[in-house]
């Protein structure tokens, strides 16, 4: 129960946001414009890249994270006056080094949606930007912490799986979170991997699990940025990893969530 976890930590603002949050649905904070329809989708590329796309959208739907499809446009027309936005997708090969059509059949493909098209006019461009966008800063954090640890330390690496979709947006926010697949249109009710909100709600809830982790359960030597931990361990006196303190930390962990997990 992360609510009782939770009780007595000293960042009590933030422990306040994500549990508002999680019980009443996050905010994005959008700024943009609302008296005109978007819609940034693109043709598809390929019947392949379609088939990828149809299939991911109706996995999250099983799981919970994705509503519809639906034949025409949903939310035509709020009282608020906020009209919907369709977010651009499309589909990269699931290997990076994929550098030719051929590679990239073999590889297959994966969905990505782009909150940041077109540029300047767009759902990034009118949200405000917080604690997700410190990439160097953590990673400076990060490269001291294992310094000061020293040779023989292991490194815990752990990655929250489908992280952003699991944090619910409030509902008068899923007007700005439409997809189009094919002639087809989903709802995405939660938090979606390449929108700025999302990165920020991810790393204030991991951020409260990770002062959870430092005061209730001593594990000073762990950091997080947006949905991935990283914890160093000390080695021994003798200077010889200490695989033992490594699977007490492991056993702990082992309660969060993970999509993979090195050391």
């Amino acid at each position: 129960n992360l609510e009782r976890l939770a009780l007595g930590l000293k960042n009590k603002e933030l422990v306040s946001y994500v549990l508002k949050g999680l019980r009443e649905g996050f905010r994005s904070g959008y700024q943009g414009r609302t008296d005109i329809a978007k819609n940034w989708s693109e043709p598809e590329e390929s019947k392949q890249i379609l088939s990828v796309k149809v299939k991911t959208m109706e996995k999250f739907r099983d799981l919970g994270c994705a509503i519809g499809p639906f034949d025409r446009e949903p939310f035509p027309n709020l009282i608020n006056g906020n009209q919907p936005l369709v977010w651009r997708s499309f589909g990269i090969p699931k290997d990076s080094w994929a550098r030719t059509p051929e590679e990239a059949e073999v590889e297959g493909y994966r969905m990505i949606v782009d909150a940041s098209f077109p540029r300047y006019n767009c759902l990034n461009s009118h949200v405000p930007r917080n604690n997700s966008g410190h990439e160097y800063h953590h990673f400076a954090k990060f490269a001291n912490k294992l310094c000061k640890c020293g040779k023989g330390s292991l490194i815990m690496l752990l990655d929250i799986k489908n992280c952003f979709p699991q944090f619910m947006m409030h509902p008068t926010e899923w007007s700005h979170q439409l997809i189009q697949v094919g002639s087809k249109y989903w709802v995405w009710p939660g938090g979606m991997l390449g929108s700025k909100y999302a990165g920020d709600i991810a790393d204030c809830f991991t951020r409260v699990i990770c002062d959870i982790l430092i005061e209730k359960f001593n594990m000073p030597n762990i950091d997080v940025y947006v949905d991935n931990f990283e914890y160093v361990v000390p080695p021994l006196r003798n200077g010889k990893p200490d695989f033992d303190k490594a699977q007490k930390a492991w056993d702990v962990l082992n309660n969060v969530t993970i999509k993979e997990v090195n050391m």
